[in-house]
């Protein structure tokens, strides 16, 4: 069958092309619509096919087949007509199926009624239009349990989410699609370490590779055709397996059958037994040692697997898979780069009932996260679903803030029952505001701060070595008192970066950081160890606990090993497992106290080698984030100030807050509000007195120059638009039709304002209508947005408007929209290309 040519294939919104003529038939056809997809909602990034289903008791005539799209809601018609083949009798009856293919593209979101009329017959059917195009480019998912109609309450003009972690749901009845959200389905594979929860199934095993693998393709094949569905999540809490090991009887990771065949194909030898090693013999230690850092790469390997057959079976479509959470698991394969080949990093916490209670999250995001910031992290801090509003914004904030691209809740949070649910009213607020102020996180890298610190792997390995059952790092002081100095940075209003040996040996540590803090390490890499001297010698600051055991030239001993003050008390009490009584002296209360002391210990050293806080604060429970890019400085303050009466882990209260900052010349704005942020000059410093409610977040902005106020020549505002251009190539499955959108943020100078600024796009059509909102931030000061129009789109003067979110200055723009007014139906044409180029 041909296809229509040029703008003949278009169906127009002015003009229905109509063929008369056609003979009266002497008999009764019938005709019926199908929608092959099973389904009458649609996006309009999706080819949307329609079959005709023709029959009569006699031989069907060639003649022509008129179909005509009706806007139920906007009056809008699209007609054409089609010449079709006859049919001959076969078995008594006369029957052909023409198909019709829709371009969703250039159809205007909204309700329509789909006519047919062919063999005078007649057949009709609704359709739904929906935007395929998110309203924000950070992404707000819900990993949730809304099935139906519940699901039509949770997108973003409502409670906020833009996409759906479909673990406990589904969207057969394309609701998340009339929400206007995104679906994944999730936990493709299983969820727990092993697949299926199966101890005899590890990462290393082919056979379980290759059937996680079929699992997720399958998956991918059977969502291929939902557009709404941008990839496949494979699994939640994955982790290399533990068995019985044949020769001593303990329950151990070491010595797997499928991980020694792995490692004897990889080497051509056979890993060294955990029970054969003898720490004092070198070659042993190095074998051992090799071994288990090999096994780091096992679950990454196994994602690369399934990430091809996904790509395979739909190309565009993304994969990843729930990690973070064991970072510290080295034993069970958690490293930096356990997923370092897919493109997203999907992680979660780090839950508040235990270690750092409310801190929890954010701590094992930040050290999860180390060396491995080139690509979008999605994160979920928070899952009981007893977490009340103020916890839950606090856990959501304090993670946002280290500069991240996406945000999750947990399926027993899902708010579309918000009476039953007390985290409701916070998932709703932290929603509402990454959407307008989460963007300028997908335009600027993470800024890394003056102090780094540092998690050790080959100390990790070396306490295995020593005893082959410290298969955690937070089973030995080292991750155990991680705790504390991440704890001290957030008093202090320090922030501190998570750093690998590998960011120290590659120079990484050298080139961004002024200064490092070794956390109670015994054993360093000798290639480690160099570079730190080297680091110390060239002027940077290597800050050591009193108890590390290991020795680096030019390094500064704090005098101080922190350690819970009950200590000894908690020792026997750990090992009889009497973890409740135990918990009960390891609080954040009791975190707090030691981390005081360490800030204490730290302060010296950073005022001397003058590493300044973010803000000076007088309020301990102000934690701090500095991110910035080019001429844009963004200061992030939470509420996380502990409550004394309250719960010793999640107890948090309101406070009033005195800021003080440089004042340098730079104007400083209300990143959340715009506008003025409220601060005053006092000498050679800007003040400020805030109240912050539990868990509240503020976001200042600073720039280098001030945000133009007054319009000037082509500009209103501190924003300025170029003049909208309208681009067609009908030749284009996608993006056939756009106009295209671009601006900039100009300084008070009128130079451009390089950096990353929050911005809210919007397009109304000639009534007024708003046809796109969107929320975007610029790149490098600048942005550019394409946005689909449709043919049935109204003609007249269409209006573009932009507004920066600092000092809230807008702009506008307009343009003339004319639909193609005319087309002719090509001789011997067939219903192949309906809206197709």
């Amino acid at each position: 069958m041909s296809r229509l040519n040029g703008v003949a294939q278009l169906l127009l919104c002015s003009l229905a092309i109509y063929i008369l003529g056609t003979p009266r038939i002497a008999w009764t056809a019938e005709v019926a619509i199908q929608l092959p997809l099973a389904r009458s909602a649609y996006q309009t990034n999706e080819q949307i096919d329609v079959a005709v289903i023709r029959s009569a008791p006699q031989a069907l005539p060639a003649g022509k087949l008129t179909a005509i799209l009706s806007g139920v809601e906007d009056g809008s018609r699209l007609a054409f007509e089609f010449l079709v083949p006859g049919a001959a009798v076969i078995d008594g009856v006369a029957k052909r199926t023409e198909l019709l293919h829709f371009n969703g593209w250039l159809l205007r979101p909204g309700k329509y009624n789909l006519e047919i009329a062919v063999d005078g017959a007649k057949a009709q059917t609704p359709l739904e239009i929906y935007g395929h195009l998110r309203k924000s480019s950070f992404r707000l998912v819900n990993w949730g349990r809304a099935n139906g109609p519940q699901q039509l309450a949770e997108g973003e003009n409502n409670l906020g989410f833009n996409l759906v972690y479909g673990g406990y749901m589904n969207d057969k009845d394309a609701n998340c699609l009339r929400a206007g959200m995104d679906f994944m389905p999730c936990c493709i594979m299983s969820g727990g370490h092993q697949m299926d929860l199966r101890m005899e199934c590890d990462w290393s095993d082919p056979l379980v590779v290759r059937g996680g693998t079929q699992r997720a393709v399958r998956g991918a094949f059977q969502q291929r055709t939902r557009p709404n569905v941008p990839g496949i999540h494979f699994y939640d809490e994955p982790g290399l397996t533990w068995h019985k090991h044949p020769k001593t009887g303990e329950m151990t990771p070491h010595g797997l059958p499928s991980q020694l065949q792995a490692y004897q194909a990889a080497y051509g030898e056979k890993p060294i037994e955990y029970y054969e090693v003898d720490p004092q013999n070198p070659d042993q230690v190095r074998r051992w040692k090799n071994y288990n850092q090999w096994k780091l790469g096992f679950m990454d390997a196994a994602w690369k697997d399934s990430q091809f057959g996904v790509s395979y079976a739909k190309p565009d479509f993304i994969s990843l898979t729930q990690s973070q959470y064991g970072f510290s698991a080295f034993g069970d394969g958690y490293y930096f780069n356990v997923v370092r080949s897919l493109p997203i990093t999907s992680g979660h916490g780090g839950y508040h009932d235990y270690g750092l209670g409310i801190f929890n999250p954010s701590f094992t995001v930040e050290m999860a996260r180390a060396r491995d910031f080139g690509k979008p992290c999605w994160y979920l801090p928070t899952w009981y679903g007893n977490t009340t509003s103020d916890e839950f914004r606090l856990e959501q904030y304090l993670s946002f803030m280290t500069g991240i691209q996406g945000m999750l809740s947990p399926p027993d949070i899902d708010p579309y029952e918000p009476a039953t649910k007390p985290a409701a009213q916070g998932v709703v607020e932290s929603n509402k505001l990454f959407q307008r102020l989460g963007p300028i996180f997908t335009t600027m890298p993470v800024t890394r701060p003056p102090v780094a610190l540092l998690y050790s792997m080959s100390h990790n390995l070396q306490k295995e070595t020593d005893d082959r059952n410290a298969t955690y790092a937070h089973s030995d002081k080292h991750g155990q008192h991680l705790y504390f100095s991440y704890l001290a940075g957030k008093l202090m209003q320090q922030q501190f970066l998570a750093v690998v040996d590998e960011d120290i040996v590659d120079g990484t540590l050298a080139a961004e950081h002024k200064a490092v803090i070794l956390t109670s390490i015994d054993f360093l890499a000798p290639e480690v160890i160099s570079a730190l001297e080297k680091f110390a010698a060239a002027g940077g600051l290597v800050l050591a606990t009193a108890d590390c055991g290991v020795q680096v030239k030019g390094a500064v001993n704090l005098g101080i090993a922190p350690e819970f003050a009950d200590i000894e008390k908690i020792k026997p009490l750990m090992k009889a497992n009497n973890w409740q009584e135990a918990g009960k002296l390891m609080t954040l209360r009791h975190s707090t106290d030691v981390a005081l002391k360490l800030a204490a210990a730290l302060k010296p050293h950073f005022d001397k080698a003058k590493i300044q806080p973010v803000y000076t604060c007088d309020q301990p429970g102000i934690v701090a984030s500095r991110q910035t890019l080019g001429d844009v400085e963004y200061l992030f303050a939470v509420n996380a100030s502990q409550d004394e009466n309250g719960n010793p882990m999640l107890g948090i209260k309101p406070v009033v807050a005195n800021f003080e900052l440089p004042s340098d010349g730079r104007p400083i704005y209300d990143a959340i509000q715009g506008g003025e942020a409220g601060f005053k000059a006092e000498g050679q410093k800007l003040a400020g007195q805030f109240r912050f409610g539990p868990g509240q977040m503020r976001v200042w902005a600073r720039t280098t120059k001030a945000i133009q106020t007054t319009a000037g020549a082509g500009a209103a505002g501190g924003i300025r638009l170029g003049k909208p251009v309208i681009r067609r190539d009908y030749t284009a499955a996608q993006n056939p039709q756009v106009v295209e959108i671009a601006g900039a943020v100009i300084a008070s100078d009128q130079s451009l304002l390089g950096g990353s600024i929050p911005i809210t796009i919007t397009l109304r059509d000639p009534s007024g209508g708003a046809r796109y909102e969107l929320y975007r931030a610029t790149a490098g000061g600048s942005f550019k947005v394409q946005l689909p129009l449709a043919l049935n789109d109204p003609a007249g003067t269409w209006t573009a408007t932009a507004q920066e979110g600092l000092a809230n200055s807008s702009a506008a723009a307009q343009f003339a929209y004319s639909p193609p007014a005319t087309a002719s139906v090509a001789a011997g044409s067939t219903p192949r290309a309906a809206l197709f180029g």
